[in-house]
């Protein structure tokens, strides 16, 4: 039988972030809002304080406690994951979104990177000063670019690169 409803290490650390949204988001958002190129400092250093206990900067899912009996520690972190990013989101999307860590870069290592990489990686994500993870696609080989996605002829190219120029074509 499907159960819907919440394991109750989820609904605890619900609680626990809807205090965060309540007492720490929603307090200064109207004013991130006003002043939106500041970095959110103080949001920034307490979820980076607490971070591994929501979940955040790249924890794995075998270092998670609390995990009910018979669940999947994997399934388990996905779904702690979601109903955080719900709640931090209901507090103030934007702050949601500056908050450090290991983000997509770090999802990306921690699913399919060898323990070398993640320790190489993601270590840095629980020690020190907040930081931020990106990732970016690459590839090694030219790919064919539909034309409608070319620029004008008239686009500034430089002639060994074919990249464009940072100068205004007339």
């Amino acid at each position: 039988m499907i159960e819907f409803k919440k394991p109750e290490t989820i609904e605890q650390q619900m609680e626990q972030l809807k205090k965060v949204a309540v007492k720490v988001m929603r307090p200064v958002s109207r004013y991130y809002d006003d002043h939106e190129h500041e970095r959110p400092t103080d949001y920034v250093n307490i979820m980076w304080k607490g971070g591994t206990n929501a979940g955040f900067r790249g924890l794995p899912a075998s270092k998670l406690e609390n995990v009910p009996e018979g669940e999947d520690p994997n399934s388990f972190s996905n779904l702690l994951m979601m109903h955080a990013i719900e709640m931090l989101s209901w507090g103030d999307c934007g702050l949601y979104l500056s908050t450090a860590g290991g983000g997509l870069g770090g999802a990306a290592i921690q699913a399919v990177g060898t323990p070398e990489q993640k320790k190489r990686f993601l270590a840095r994500f629980s020690e020190g000063d907040p930081k931020w993870g990106a990732m970016a696609m690459t590839n090694r080989r030219p790919v064919a670019i539909p034309p409608g996605l070319l620029p004008p002829p008239s686009c500034p190219r430089t002639a060994k690169s074919g990249f464009l120029t940072a100068k205004k074509s007339s």
